[in-house]
């Protein structure tokens, strides 16, 4: 296969994605890297470890992030009584692959421990308003009225 058929896929794969889903991607990526830009400047006198720490909390933070995600990007079309259950997935299974992602970093070797963790905690707090809002968006019921109510998902 080419490089303008992969290409060419790859552009049709993101298209392919419901409008919510990609200005959640948009949305969630830039907070994680403007909360990571701010925490730069008082990270930076704890020295190149930490803010190397910071950087890879910011990664790590928005991963678990798009791992939440799944449950309700899998739930679109439902109203939300029939997609609580998603909706409750979605918290568990972002703060599961938080827990994992923050466990794994920390016992790495790779970042100072402290840094590494406080930097999750904060841009994570963060990325929970992005991350509600999308489920909000998501799993709320349609209306028949709305014309976005169907094409956003």
């Amino acid at each position: 296969m080419s490089a303008a058929a992969h290409s060419a896929t790859a552009v049709h794969a993101v298209t392919a994605l419901p409008a919510a889903f990609r200005t959640f991607l948009l949305r969630s990526l830039t907070l994680a890297v403007g909360v990571a830009l701010l925490a730069a400047v008082p990270m930076q006198r704890l020295g190149n470890d930490a803010l190397r720490a910071l950087a890879a909390a910011a990664v790590l933070a928005w991963l678990a992030s798009l791992v939440g995600a799944v449950p309700v990007l899998l739930a679109r079309g439902r109203r939300m009584p029939e997609a609580f259950p998603n909706a409750m997935g979605s918290i568990v299974l972002r703060l599961a692959a938080l827990l994992t992602f923050a466990v794994a970093a920390a016992f790495s070797g790779w970042f100072p421990a402290a840094p590494l963790l406080l930097s999750m905690v904060g841009i994570h707090a963060a990325l929970l308003v992005v991350d509600t809002l999308f489920t909000h968006r998501m799993l709320r019921p349609l209306d028949p009225a709305s014309p976005t109510s169907a094409e956003d998902r």
